[in-house]
């Protein structure tokens, strides 16, 4: 035998006239949506001392068969190189009469996919270009206008309004309160993108398709990549909460008229149903959870590119009122909390005011006033919390708890109780004295996590109070309501001792007394932010990476497919390479007659393709957008219609990636503008921002879109949310309002109708079909399906292999007849001769 097989750089031993099985596929004419990679053999090598030492194995490490490390392998033909990869044992026969080696090779081709699958976009976009930390109207206005850069930023119309005004008229670079809504992407140049992935992965390459040479013309071609332009800067969105000593976290309306009972002696007893009125915020329609937060500080308005903070020095103020302090912000980030000042705080003169409960006495429920005999067991957790809502700060968004110096939840013990101020009065008339609903506590140290991370959403305002919930134990309680005395008024009226009064019991609850000083918060951004704001920063690294929806595998299985390019390793010396191109460009050498190699001995058959296709569905990804589909549902380039009258199968491909809209550019979703949740109270402000024709999608529910790219028509107006105490006017109005980033001319009218340019949809809304399906339809992989076959034994020089005839080469048969070569399978290799099964295709 004229072969031989180094694995690890070593050759190993082979059986005496020992054969290698050969099985090569070039595409699929049944599936011409698969993408076919060439080359794959397994086979035996004897169990010798040798072959043992290459393979590093030996009797004690058997268990590990199966996860041990790749080698390298390389088969030669004399000095020719036939086949390379990676080679690892499957299995290992001994205590046999002939032991061995199961050994599966892996060629580059084969390698290559299974690499590439691991590969991260952040590791192939880590050049300068891709790490370099810019400012957002830097770059934009440094680099307007289309340059095929690597990576470009093209005016892509996420809420419609080029449909509307026809011509790029204003981008919004984020909207919505979840802070996924974006609309500045990043697109990348598909030929770099291919070129990255060979590099990275350390393959040379040939491709007709990447150089521009081929049948597409792909040097403008982009895929939009659904990722939000972002950097991780710390201390970008940092701003302060200090709370005021008024907190009403629980509230409960108890407002109800008198009520008739009877008691078992069946004596008629007149009650008050106790108007426990305490903490009716007037000014609100409905009793509110609790107090606004305000600022006792000199009174200020901070204003941020990114929002606001809003801090006054009146002191308490009701729902409603324009002194309430928060901070805002224009888009959603994550954060960190922690202290103003770090570490730890002293907190004293805590209180807590347990105003009311409900008792059932008979049979009805009656609102009670709470008079505490003993803390008994009752231990309490104080909290942060931070409020955030819309109109009001009416709800808790986060309620972080405090912690000691090791890092446990504190667990406060009360040090005594005493009877209420004012507004913890609940003015039930007790004949025996006051009551003691307000716990003290002593002085206490607390740390809080500032590792947790919060979502702080845009548009929304936050303020923060101090919170102290009863975590475990119990209170003893005695309850009083108010009794008809039968002369004109009213008496207290004892109804119940409750041995066991916890949290859940509690309807009307103040917390108050701290010292405000030294209880600042400070909210400092966490991880990836939004580039949304002139002087905001981003790298293109990073801002791939906020989506992983997608990985690089991905992106180029589906260039392959969509473009029907096949990927083979170039064997032929000199060569080494890979080649990937549609296999109607790489087929371009003579004619060669291989009838004399056919091995007379064995017959062969012709056979009709398995077969044809009578209906054709190609479908781009949707991804629910509303404007890339058309008016009749059929998504922008997908068909759907009759391919061969005379066929009788269904063929259907669906892409990952879809395409924007060649006329209108947009990836919206249903119009929204009239949802009247979204309307209320002025949360869209219509005058300031202008009407919002369409939602803005969520970034990583865009998808994949292929366009290209050409030097814009008109310049691009971009603008950014950011959260307004008043407007322009002096007007207050609490809301987002959309500032001017740039004018700046961004790359992106989608070339249509541009005879220099291939089309890539493959329909119209009317079925007419374009350059994409033409293109598909006409490849070999796909034409294949409505052709003869013939399958026959043959003998070929091994030359004909390691020269790669098999992929590049069409054969003339002796009938004058030309083929192609769709499969090799069952082959050996003996000496300078291949012996296989050929199954090949008519052609021309």
């Amino acid at each position: 035998m004229s072969y031989r097989v180094e694995i690890g750089g070593n050759n190993i031993d082979l059986f005496p006239e020992q054969e290698i099985k050969i099985s090569l596929d070039y595409y699929d004419n049944e599936d011409p949506s698969r993408i076919k990679i060439p080359f794959s053999f397994e086979d035996k090598f004897p169990y010798t001392p040798g072959n043992k030492n290459v393979l590093q194995y030996n009797a004690s490490s058997s268990l590990d068969v199966g996860t041990r490390s790749k080698q390298n392998y390389t088969v030669y033909n004399g000095t020719s190189i036939i086949s390379s990869g990676k080679a690892s044992i499957v299995s290992v026969v001994v205590n046999s009469s002939e032991p061995y080696f199961n050994i599966l090779f892996t060629d580059r081709a084969a390698s290559f996919a299974s690499e590439l699958k691991d590969v991260t976009f952040n590791q192939i976009y880590n050049d300068t270009f891709s790490t370099t930390v810019r400012t957002l109207k830097t770059y934009l206005d440094s680099n307007s206008d289309y340059n095929q850069r690597d990576i470009e930023i093209p005016f892509i119309d996420v809420d419609n309004i080029q449909k509307a005004s026809g011509f790029e008229e204003r981008q919004l670079t984020t909207w919505g309160i979840d802070g996924k809504k974006f609309g500045l992407f990043p697109s990348l140049r598909v030929v770099n993108f291919l070129h990255r992935v060979f590099a990275y992965l350390g393959f040379t390459y040939t491709s007709q398709f990447i150089s521009g040479t081929g049948t597409w013309a792909a040097e403008d071609l982009y895929m939009l990549y659904p990722s939000f332009l972002s950097n991780d800067e710390a201390g970008e969105r940092d701003a302060f909460l200090f709370p005021y000593p008024y907190n009403v976290p629980i509230n409960q309306d108890q407002e109800l008229d008198e009520v008739s009972l009877v008691d078992p002696n069946g004596q008629t007893r007149i009650f008050s149903k106790n108007k426990i009125t305490n903490y009716f915020l007037t000014e609100a329609e409905t009793y509110e959870p609790h107090g606004p937060t305000n600022y006792a500080f000199p009174a200020a308005e901070i204003k941020y590119d990114y929002g606001f903070q809003y801090r006054t020095s009146t002191g308490v103020a009701d729902f409603g009122s324009e002194n309430i302090g928060y901070i805002a912000y224009g888009s959603a980030f994550d954060a960190k909390v922690d202290w103003s000042g770090g570490g730890s705080v002293t907190i004293s003169g805590l209180k807590t005011a347990i105003v009311s409960s409900e008792h059932e006495h008979l049979n009805t429920l009656l609102p009670v006033a709470v008079d505490i005999t003993a803390v008994s067991t009752a231990k309490f957790t104080p909290y942060v919390y931070i409020f955030g809502g819309y109109t009001g700060i009416d709800a808790i968004s986060f309620k972080i708890p405090m912690r000691d110096a090791s890092g446990n939840i504190l667990s406060l013990a009360p040090s005594g109780k005493t009877t209420p101020a004012t507004a913890d009065d609940p003015d039930i008339n007790k004949t025996n004295g006051n009551v003691e609903n307000t716990l003290e506590f002593d002085p206490f140290d607390a740390y809080i996590d500032n590792t947790e991370i919060f979502r702080f959403l845009g548009g929304t305002r936050y303020s923060v109070s101090i919170g102290l919930e009863m975590s475990e134990g119990s209170l003893e309680v005695d309850l009083f309501t108010t009794e008809d005395n039968g002369s004109g008024g009213y008496n207290s009226a004892f109804i119940a001792s409750v041995n066991s009064f916890t949290q859940v019991d509690i309807r009307k609850q103040r917390i108050f007394g701290y010292n405000l000083n030294a209880l600042g918060l400070k909210v400092t951004n966490a991880g990836k932010l939004p580039a949304i704001t002139a002087s905001d920063k981003f790298t293109f690294k990073d801002s791939l990476a906020n989506n992983e929806s997608y990985t690089p595998y991905d992106l180029f299985i589906e260039i392959m497919q969509r473009f029907g390019l096949s990927l083979i390793y170039d064997y032929r010396q000199g060569q080494q390479k890979f080649i990937l191109d549609n296999m109607n460009d790489v087929r371009s050498s003579t004619a060669i007659d291989i009838s004399s190699y056919v091995d007379n001995l064995k017959e062969y058959e012709i056979s009709a393709a398995p077969e044809k296709y009578k209906d054709i569905e190609l479908n781009n990804k949707d991804f629910g957008a509303f404007h890339d589909k058309f008016e009749n549902e059929v998504v922008v380039g997908s068909y759907k219609g009759e391919l061969n009258a005379d066929g009788e199968g269904t063929f259907k491909i669906d892409f990952k990636a879809g395409l924007i809209n060649p006329i209108n550019k947009t990836v919206c979703g249903e119009p929204f503008f009239n949802d009247p949740l979204l309307v209320q109270d002025g949360l869209i402000p219509v005058a300031e921002a202008g009407e919002i024709k369409n939602s803005i999608q969520e970034y990583d529910k865009i998808g994949l879109r292929f366009f290209y790219l050409r030097a814009a028509n008109n310049p691009t107006t971009l603008r950014y949310p950011v959260f307004r105490r008043k407007n322009d006017y002096g007007q207050i109005i609490d809301q987002n309002v959309y500032k001017l980033i740039t004018t700046v001319k961004l790359q992106g009218r989608t070339i249509n109708g541009d005879s220099s340019t291939t089309d890539l949809r493959f329909a119209d809304k009317d079925g007419n079909t374009f350059a994409a399906y033409t293109y598909l339809l006409n490849t070999e992989r796909f034409k294949s399906n409505d052709r003869a076959k013939i399958t026959f034994y043959a003998g070929f020089p091994n030359s004909y292999f390691v020269n790669g005839y098999f992929f590049n080469k069409k054969f003339t048969l002796s009938t004058g007849e030309t083929v192609i070569v769709k499969s090799f399978t069952d082959a050996k290799m003996y000496n300078q001769y291949i012996y296989g099964k050929i199954e090949a295709i008519f052609v021309d």
